[in-house]
């Protein structure tokens, strides 16, 4: 016995649906989309300011990673897209037994070495940036269309 298969044929209302559905697509890729939010850059002349205060109180250098520079763009980027100065939960991050972090606001085009003089004048960012248990760092800035630049540096060991 043969088994028949009939198909029907497409429904011409379905398939109109569907090259409306295509141009609509194709429209909408032509269309401006409204500008992103600044991303936020990497910046080793912080690292190395990190670095001198480090060595001038007895401690190691810090490598640039990577991953942690990856999650403090991320988080400076975000920090200027809520206009709020705030520390993200570290305990998310996997692959470290110890982090920290050390945010900071100013103005757009503030120096590394007066971010960093801010840190140290503060007791628990001055902790942060000399701990003997960190081996790692990843820092960004992002500046806003307000003028204040978001800077984040997120330490790992």
């Amino acid at each position: 016995m043969m088994n028949l298969v009939r198909r029907a044929r497409p429904d011409r209302r379905l398939l109109a649906i569907m090259a409306i559905g295509a141009m609509a697509v194709v429209l909408g890729a032509c269309t401006p989309r409204p500008a992103s939010a600044p991303s936020a850059t990497s910046t080793p002349g912080l690292v190395n300011e990190i670095n001198a205060q480090r060595a001038a109180n007895g401690r190691g250098p810090l490598a640039i990673d990577a991953g942690l520079t990856d999650i403090a763009s991320g988080w400076a980027a975000h920090l200027n897209a809520i206009g709020a100065l705030q520390h993200q939960n570290l305990n998310a991050i996997p692959f470290w037994s110890a982090l920290g972090e050390t945010v900071e606001v100013g103005p757009c085009g503030q120096s590394d070495q007066a971010v960093v003089a801010a840190w140290m004048a503060s007791p628990s960012h001055h902790d942060v940036l000399l701990s003997a248990a960190f081996s790692a760092v990843g820092v960004a800035t992002t500046c806003g269309a307000d003028g204040r630049e978001w800077v984040v540096a997120d330490f790992g060991g």
